[in-house]
This record gives structure tokens, sequence and C-alpha cells, in this order.
């Protein structure tokens, strides 16, 4: 951009009532996708195709009011790709053209980091009792949903299950007195998923007014199960038609560190709640996750595969970073802190992958606010800017950054770490080498860095 124009701008900021450098809105270059459907709907560039078939495959395939569910197998859908390829802003985007309403309830849970399947479990089990307490006992109903049986139950279960006491052994379920007179509570369940759970783990059978259950800490599969209970209620009362979870970054719920300290046990528990909640009539669960996750699981169905999506161009990435600007700084002006030279460099090095171009200019933004002026900065000072980012990261990340530098002197674009990672948990890791999209132990080096260190090595 011209000098004239980023002057414009920094004029615009410094006539603020807090005049400062630092006065940009903190989501300017945040690599991770935004949350609100307008945010999303407005950041969101390119990848029209993808997005269409997403949202058109969804609408086609999704179970809605359960008519899916009660004439062919169903299987969680996957959005995948390589890493930082932009898997979960399009899963958000597809998320944002559909309504998140009365009658259709939507979910959206963070697993990556989370370490064990039962905290991602819990998350959404509390965010779902939420919403289905909220319809049961919705004021406008012109009939009272919680005078069924079956809704009794399953409200006195969620309210159980959200209050357990690992001391307590068991937990009756009554029935209110207007119902205690119609039979047995736990035969005229029938077929239901609640009938089932409940059959599971009664522990005698009252004649008319209760259920005793047993109770035990509950396992990640016992939400998902509790969970579908719920949105089987709320469809069986047309209180909802379709529920719709979003399980972002499944295949990080735990990072790679070796082979002996990886068993994989809770990317295995995950996946099996995964199984038992998406099997519920009416909800269809949409995950994403790197490609090698999604091809290791037979059971998912592709939504859409970013992994053989055409790459992002440079032209592309500079209009993610003009549309940034124009959302978020404070009049629209498109301004930039780097000269067009530097942006279509820096848009070159970085694979095609939005994830990375953004985290790049997160990291080289943040020391330009730290400097006196406003001129456009050009590519000689941002390589300058990451030669010294890496300089402070060689000596605080020595194992990853050697890691990276051997495979740069000898001409490899990968890391294997298979052995051991030496990227985790380091700021290494999703900037400057990130994990590939065909294995879960290679890692690839960002473009920029093998420029870089390629010229400090003679390559």
């Amino acid at each position: 951009m011209a000098p004239a124009s980023t002057a414009s701008l920094w004029n615009v900021i410094m006539t603020t009532p807090s005049p400062s450098k630092y006065s940009i809105d903190p989501q300017l270059y945040k690599p991770e996708p935004p949350v609100q459907p307008q945010q999303v709907k407005r950041l969101f560039f390119g990848r029209k195709r993808e997005l269409r078939r997403g949202l058109d495959s969804l609408r086609a395939g999704m179970d809605l009011r359960g008519r899916q569910s009660r004439k062919a197998d169903k299987r969680p859908w996957v959005i995948h790709g390589e890493s930082r390829s932009g898997k979960s802003h399009l899963a958000r985007r597809i998320f944002a053209g559909l309504p998140d309403n009365d009658t259709r309830l939507q979910f959206r849970i963070n697993a990556g980091g989370r370490l064990e399947a039962l905290a991602v479990l819990r998350d959404l089990f509390e965010e779902m009792r939420g919403r289905f307490l909220n319809r049961i006992l919705d004021q406008r109903l012109t009939e009272d949903p919680v005078r069924s049986r079956d809704v009794q139950l399953a409200k006195q279960l969620v309210e159980k299950i959200a209050l357990f006491d690992p001391a307590t052994e068991s937990a009756t379920l009554t029935l209110e007195q207007e119902d205690r007179e119609s039979g047995d509570a736990g035969v005229e369940l029938g077929g239901t998923r609640l009938g089932k759970f409940i059959a599971k783990f009664q522990r005698e059978r009252s004649e008319k007014r209760a259920v005793e259950v047993s109770l035990r800490p509950p396992t990640a599969v016992d939400l998902a199960e509790v969970c579908g209970i719920m949105a089987e209620t709320l469809l069986r009362h047309k209180l909802v038609s379709h529920v719709l979870v979003l399980m972002d970054d499944v295949d990080l719920l735990e990072g790679y560190v070796s082979q002996q300290q990886n068993a994989r046990r809770q990317r295995s528990l995950l996946a099996d709640a995964i199984r038992v909640l998406h099997s519920a009539p009416g909800v269809d669960v949409v995950l994403t996750a790197r490609s090698w996750y999604a091809h290791s699981q037979k059971e998912l169905q592709t939504l859409v595969d970013l992994a053989v999506a055409k790459p992002m161009q440079p032209d592309e990435m500079v209009s993610i970073h003009d549309l940034r600007w124009e959302t978020c700084s404070p009049r629209g002006d498109p301004a930039a802190f780097l000269t067009n030279e530097a942006l279509r460099e820096l848009a070159n090095d970085v694979n095609g992958l939005p994830g990375v171009f953004l985290q790049h200019l997160q990291t080289a933004f943040y020391r330009f606010q730290d400097e006196d002026d406003a001129k456009p900065r050009g590519y000689d000072w941002l390589l300058d800017v990451f030669r010294q980012h890496l300089g402070l990261l060689r000596d605080r990340c020595s194992d990853g950054y050697t890691a990276i530098e051997k495979a740069v002197s000898s001409g490899k674009l990968t890391v294997d770490v298979t052995e051991h990672n030496p990227f985790f948990g380091t700021m290494l890791e999703n900037e400057y080498a990130y994990q590939s999209y065909y294995s879960e132990t290679a890692y690839f080096i960002s473009g920029l860095v093998r420029k870089i260190l390629g010229a400090a090595v003679g390559g």
C-alpha cells in the first residue's frame, strides 16, 4: 500500500480519544477463526467452491427431524486438510449459513489441547443442558412438555448428572403426580434412548412412581448418550428439528510427543463418544482435523477435503490481508504496515496456507507497533524481524530449532518426529513448523523459515 494511505490511517488513530499506535482491533491478524457468526462471515474470503460443497452436502445429508437416521446409517462429517489451511474457519462459515435458533440448536466445541475426551464431552453436555432446559421450560409454548413422563425423567437425569457427586451411588427419578397412574415408568419408554439408558443402569423397578438407577462417574460415552437423549426428547416433542455440533481439531485432543508417550487412548475414546452422539436422531456432528486423522477413521464421511483443493494463491492472501484491515481498522482504511512488494513476497512464502500467513503477519505487526514511525516496511525488514525472532527461539527451543536447521541444510521440507517431537509445546509449533496433513509424525517447515535459514547455511 502507498505510504500516504498508511499515514492517513495512523492520523485517524492518533486523533482518537486514546491516541496510541496500539489502538487496533486485536482480531486484525489473529490466525484462529472468529466465533461470532457475523464476524465469521465478514472475515471469510475465498474457498467459494469448498463453501458451496460443504453447505450443499450437509443440507442434502443432514438428519433433519431424524429422517436420515430412519432410513440409513449415519457417519460423522469431517472437514480435513493441512494445518493452518482454514479448516476451522470454513467449518464455522458453513455453520453460519445455517440458522441457530429454537428449532436448530448449534454447538461449537474445541477439542484441541483438551487432553481428555471426557473434558470435551463435558463442555458439550453443559452447553446442551442449558439449551435443553430453555426449550422444555419455554414459557411461550402452548403446552407444557414437562407434563410428559419422558421429559420429566430426561430432565431429572440431566440434572443428576450435572450435579454428580462421586460419593453418590444411586439416584431416584420420579414422576409427577399427574402421570403416576399411567403405569410403570421404565416400560412405557419403549425403544427410546432414554429407556435404554435407564434400563442399563436401573437398580430396581418401581411399579408406578419411580425408577432407581445406579450411578457411576460418567464416561465420555455416557455424556454422549445423555446428549443424545436430550436431542431425541426435544425432537420427539417437536421442540427442535435439528442439532448441529462442531468438534474442532479433534486430532489435536492430545499432541504427538513420541511413540512411547502417545497411546492415543483419549482420541479413541473421543471417537467412540462422537459416534454415539452422531447416531442420535436429529443430530449431525461435524469434525475438523488434519487429513491423516480423517483417513485413519473409517467411519467418517468427508464433507470437504482441503488437502485436494486448489491452494490459495498470493493474490488471495493479499486480499485476506486487505479484508482484515477493512474490517478491523478504525474507518475501514485498507492501509498496510508492509509495502505491496513485502506483502506479496510473504504471500509467496506460506505454501497457500492462510493461517500461516496471518500468524506471520501477527508476529511482524507486533514488532511494527513497538517502532516509532508508521512508514510501510519492506521485505528486508520483515525477514530481519523473523531472523531476530528465530534467534531468540534458537536458545529457548534448541531441540526444535536444531531439527529445522538440519532439515533445511539437507534440503528437506519436513522433519520426522516419530521418536521425539521437538516442537511439542514450543513457540516453533504452528508458525515455523506445523503438522503435515499426510502424517501425524511429520512436520512441515515454513517457507519463510526455509528462506531465512537456507541463506544462513548457504542453501
